[in-house]
């Protein structure tokens, strides 16, 4: 039987709900996020607490994938490929930083830190696909 990459890698077989444990991580949402699916995150006060930006440009924890209530469970993407939500329109390849007090992103700025690389070109109030990345300022990717 023919080894996959993942089980030559890690020396196991894995499943795709295995890896995906390796790009999300869980936390407590520190407030309503019911209507913030795909947008950024920021760590609140609290440890272990999610919530959304306070100002534009700050440091995120990562993508919010699903939308918890107050103190619910919240599923946030610190790697690998992901929905976001826009804020204003952005071309395929362009760095993404949080753009708005909602956690919608746009393109990044000199003084903003960025969250990951957009995969497709998109316009205010859409989703789409983006590389999150959280490791610091990143180039633009063609």
């Amino acid at each position: 039987m023919m080894q996959s990459n993942v089980e030559r890698v890690y020396g196991m077989a894995l499943t795709l709900d295995d890896l995906s444990r390796h790009l999300d991580d869980i936390y407590v949402a520190g407030e309503d996020l019911s209507s913030s699916q795909y947008c950024i995150v920021i760590f609140k006060t609290h440890v272990g607490h999610v919530g959304l930006p306070i100002a534009p440009g700050e440091a995120s924890a990562g993508v919010l994938q699903n939308n918890p209530k107050r103190n619910g469970r919240a599923v946030v993407r610190l790697h690998g490929k992901s929905r976001i939500k826009l804020a204003s329109m952005v071309a395929m390849g362009d760095p993404l930083s949080i753009a708005n007090i909602s956690g919608k992103a746009g393109q990044q700025d000199g003084n903003s830190i960025c969250i990951g690389v957009a995969r497709q070109a998109g316009n205010a109030g859409e989703e789409i696909d983006c590389n999150v990345v959280m490791h610091g300022k990143e180039e633009k990717h063609a």
